[in-house]
């Protein structure tokens, strides 16, 4: 008996979030098979020419039915480079489907900005964050774009207060707890962003002994 093949569709990719990753992809698809038998295997190729003489990832054959999803692991994929994805599944009477591609996509040409930053009271020795005393906010993001010159800076301090400068310096009013959160933005328009809390607070009172007998 001859089953006839099972059928792959929709192939489609998935990139990361680069802030939190390297190059990689995610490859989805459908499967669909006329003996409505269902998938048993699938296999999965990314290759950056698109002939997929050579691919940069190759899952294998793998044994799976629900699976519609593989992801390569990092360090498979790099910057600044053009790839194509493809797939194929198996029924449950080992038939092959034939491989289904995806679209090309691109790469980012670099990494993300890794983005960082502290801050501290600008009053020497004070390690308290105090209403109306100055704190200095340092940034400290990692950039890895060749041209510094198109580089920004988003500060929001959390009492509505915000700054495009590198490291500036802020002052609150109000004792509370603030959410501060600085997003950098590379010449290549990538952008990143981290969140820090700050507790800011009445100095504690310097307690004083006394002698009761004067």
């Amino acid at each position: 008996v001859a089953f006839p093949p099972p059928a792959v569709s929709n192939v489609t990719v998935t990139e990361p979030n680069y802030c939190l990753s390297g190059p990689a992809a995610t490859v989805g698809w459908s499967y669909s098979d006329p003996s409505a038998s269902s998938q048993s295997a699938y296999q999965v190729q990314v290759d950056d020419q698109g002939s997929f003489n050579s691919p940069e990832w190759d899952s294998g054959k793998v044994s799976c039915s629900g699976c519609r999803s593989n992801s390569t692991p990092q360090g498979i994929l790099q910057f600044n480079t053009t790839y194509k994805a493809r797939a194929r599944a198996w029924n449950q009477f080992d038939v092959a489907s034939g491989w289904t591609e995806s679209g090309s996509w691109k790469t980012p040409p670099h990494a993300y900005p890794q983005v960082d930053f502290t801050f501290a009271p600008v009053a020497p020795g004070q390690t308290q964050f105090i209403p109306d005393d100055p704190i200095q906010f340092t940034d400290q993001t990692r950039f890895f774009d060749s041209n510094p010159n198109g580089r920004r800076w988003s500060w929001l301090f959390g009492d509505g207060a915000s700054s495009t400068q590198q490291n500036p310096v802020k002052s609150y009013v109000n004792e509370m707890n603030y959410n501060i959160t600085l997003t950098a933005t590379d010449n290549a328009n990538q952008a990143c962003s981290i969140s820090k809390p700050i507790n800011v607070q009445k100095p504690n009172p310097i307690w004083k002994e006394v002698n009761p007998g004067g």
